[in-house]
């Protein structure tokens, strides 16, 4: 599913959000913070409409992180926690974590990528792996 196009190109389903110059990138190669892929498929139509809908309340010359803010904001207090829910099963992408409408720490970090991504906001996280140490 990853877009796989140049780095300068800006695809013509993304969500308009007006540029600012509030937030600067610390590197110019930024290209893969903005792609399309399994997890962060920002360019399924539900991704981009919640988007569209999200950002629609934020004034055109608003701040970028104004925008930031909102998606951030309806990730946090709208998407569940799939440990707290009855959903039977695990949603990984953020078009499934949308769909359900919960998912676990990491997949709501995918939607939260997906939606900034989807208003040109560059968008990363990292995984750790957590293990208990055994032995005496």
């Amino acid at each position: 599913m990853g877009s796989g196009g140049s780095d300068s190109e800006q695809s013509p389903s993304r969500v308009w959000c007006p540029k600012s110059s509030t937030l600067t990138p610390d590197r110019t190669e930024l290209g893969r913070y903005l792609e399309d892929t399994i997890v962060v498929d920002w360019q399924t139509p539900a991704v981009l409409e919640r988007t569209r809908d999200l950002v629609a309340g934020v004034e055109a010359d608003a701040d970028e992180l104004k925008r930031v803010d909102v998606l951030f904001r309806f990730v946090r207090d709208q998407v569940g926690d799939a440990l707290e829910s009855e959903v039977e099963s695990v949603a990984c992408s953020a078009s499934q974590v949308l769909h359900l409408g919960v998912g676990l720490a990491f997949s709501r970090c995918h939607l939260l990528a997906a939606l900034l991504r989807s208003c040109g906001v560059p968008a990363g996280f990292g995984y750790q792996r957590l293990a208990r140490e055994t032995g005496g």
